[in-house]
């Protein structure tokens, strides 16, 4: 079928438009201290940030108790890092308690520290969750 010329004049504008889209980029982190394996829980991670057609920055993994402050992690100081720079726009873990400690004050201080770099979080879901917990711990399908 041969294309007029209004076809191929859509055709560049549609490319142009799309050589300017930019993608969300996020940084991938975990800390866990027991038997899961964090090259599992990076794969649904990744997964998590290929469906929503965000670009990965950064994979990060401390494995040490998540109840340990996040300065005091070296895989967390790396993703602040990219963060802080504009280098990742959000970050991509299993849950909050990864991240903070549960109580209501350090959630606080969690949610202010991203609101005030202009940044989001993004947790996998329960289901996503749970099934790296089970891939991790031999008993996923």
């Amino acid at each position: 079928m041969k294309r007029s010329d209004a076809d191929h004049r859509r055709h560049r504008l549609l490319d142009d438009a799309a050589a300017r889209i930019t993608r969300v980029a996020v940084v991938l982190y975990t800390c866990i201290d027991d038997e899961r394996d964090p090259v599992l829980i990076m794969g649904e991670l990744r997964a998590h940030a290929h469906a929503r057609d965000w670009t990965i920055r950064g994979e990060l993994c401390d494995t040490v108790s998540p109840r340990n402050p996040r300065a005091e992690r070296t895989g967390w100081r790396c993703a602040e890092e990219l963060l802080s720079t504009g280098q990742a726009e959000g970050v991509i873990a299993v849950a909050e308690s990864e991240l903070t400690d549960g109580s209501l004050e350090q959630r606080a201080v969690w949610k202010d520290w991203l609101a005030d770099r202009n940044l989001f979080v993004s947790y996998l879901s329960a289901a996503a969750a749970s099934r790296a917990r089970d891939a991790a711990l031999g008993g996923g399908a």
